[in-house]
């Protein structure tokens, strides 16, 4: 009976394994046969809006593929979410967010906006170490350290990357 359940757990392990890779293969397969690729979008976006992109992620709405961004506004004191359709490259504006002057957030954007950093220069640095097509990126705040988590699809699968903030160095992150 325990040999049962070993076996039982194991298929059950691979099975959720395959899965994750076939998301992984979908996804870089939406990417290719997109009109517009990430690099392309976050461009887009950081001509378009003032301001400081601070997260970059794909995800699906009404079976089309679509980027989140969201946008920290130093001057009005708001963080945006937008949408863009990676096809028809339309734009919209999601949600939008005042940013109360005692929050962790804002106090993570500030260090965003003093450190001179951008998510592109992050993206870049992070492709430097582990070459791979964006996922998604997203400021983080943990143990008084600001940095960008880069996840890259690469073709061992999604790798990540830390940019540390303040200097700057991708640090790639080991798999469990």
């Amino acid at each position: 009976m325990r040999l049962l359940k070993e076996v039982v757990l194991g298929l059950f392990l691979v099975s959720t394994a395959a899965l994750a890779s076939q998301d992984d293969v979908l996804l870089q397969l939406a990417i290719e046969n997109a009109k517009i690729k990430p690099e392309q979008a976050i461009a887009k976006i950081t001509d378009r809006y003032s301001g400081h992109l601070s997260e970059f992620g794909i995800d699906d709405e009404d079976g089309r593929m679509v980027y989140e961004f969201a946008i920290v506004d130093p001057e009005d004191s708001v963080e945006l979410e937008v949408i863009m359709d990676a096809d028809s490259g339309k734009v919209w504006l999601d949600e939008k967010d005042r940013l109360s002057s005692k929050t962790l957030k804002r106090k993570k954007y500030q260090l965003l906006m003093n450190s001179g950093m951008t998510l592109k220069k992050a993206i870049d640095e992070a492709k430097k170490i582990v070459p791979g097509q964006l996922m998604e990126a997203e400021l983080e705040q943990e143990k008084g350290i600001v940095f960008f988590e880069i996840e890259l699809l690469t073709d061992k699968g999604v790798r990540k990357v830390i940019v540390d903030l303040q200097s700057g160095r991708p640090i790639p992150v080991t798999q469990k």
